[in-house]
């Protein structure tokens, strides 16, 4: 049982008042007590015998701990997204360039190719979680590292790696 739900012995009224408490934007006894028609000192006393307070911290504790594995599961799914088409882009590059005459080769601009190879690897590396430079990393700086890998985001979302 969770804290939040109805607690054994706790009365109906007693329940239904702390879960208008709960669910309240701005939590106060006193506009409780206006809403409900019902005495500010009986809402003090049930509030303090079922500790409404701490029934709260942890109902939001819950809430926000659910929002927060939606939102890692959007990102592990952008990031899929990402990769896969960061793959698709090198095919269609890999696939235009074999299968191209040497004339044909000769005929284009380097620069053209370069610029469509290096995003499409610079989409796939950074949705990886990789760099997609090389960066000198000193000691200090390693420990204020806090970004989450793709793999990590993968492992909190509960979802498998579907790479090829």
């Amino acid at each position: 049982m969770q804290i939040w739900e109805r607690q054994p012995k706790e009365t109906d009224p007693a329940f239904k008042a702390f879960c208008a408490y709960r669910d309240m934007p701005k939590r106060s006894l006193d506009t409780l007590s206006q809403n409900l028609s019902k005495s500010l000192p009986l809402l003090k006393g049930w509030s303090s015998k079922w500790k409404w307070q701490e029934r709260c911290r942890e109902y939001d504790n819950f809430i926000e701990g659910e929002a927060q594995k939606e939102v890692i599961k959007g990102t592990a799914k952008m990031i899929r997204t990402q990769i896969a088409t960061a793959m698709k882009a090198q095919a269609i590059v890999i696939k235009r360039i074999t299968g191209m005459s040497d004339e044909e080769i000769q005929s284009l601009k380097l620069n053209d190719i370069t610029s469509l190879w290096k995003t499409a690897v610079d989409i796939e590396r950074l949705s990886r979680g990789m760099a997609t430079e090389r960066a000198e990393v000193s000691t200090e700086d390693k420990a204020s590292l806090s970004h989450l890998t793709y793999e990590q985001l993968l492992k909190l979302a509960g979802e498998e790696d579907v790479d090829e």
